[in-house]
């Protein structure tokens, strides 16, 4: 009888450790894109990037003629 009480203390302390951790996990959808849009660093990134693709462009174009 008392290993059966031991094994039933043990298992509801186990159940309830579980429910215990889980509550405490939270998650959290977002959309990057809209994050990434909003981000000054992002509208240099891009800025920077065109000009880059515009270099390339006139190299590429002036190497073909």
């Amino acid at each position: 009888m008392k290993e059966v009480k031991k094994i039933v203390v043990a298992l509801a302390l186990i159940i309830a450790a579980t429910s215990f951790v889980n509550a405490q996990s939270k998650i959290a959808h977002i959309d990057v894109t809209q994050l990434l849009s909003q981000m000054p660093e992002m509208k240099a990134a891009e800025a920077e990037l065109q000009k880059l693709q515009e270099t390339y462009r006139a190299d590429i174009e002036s190497s073909m003629t």
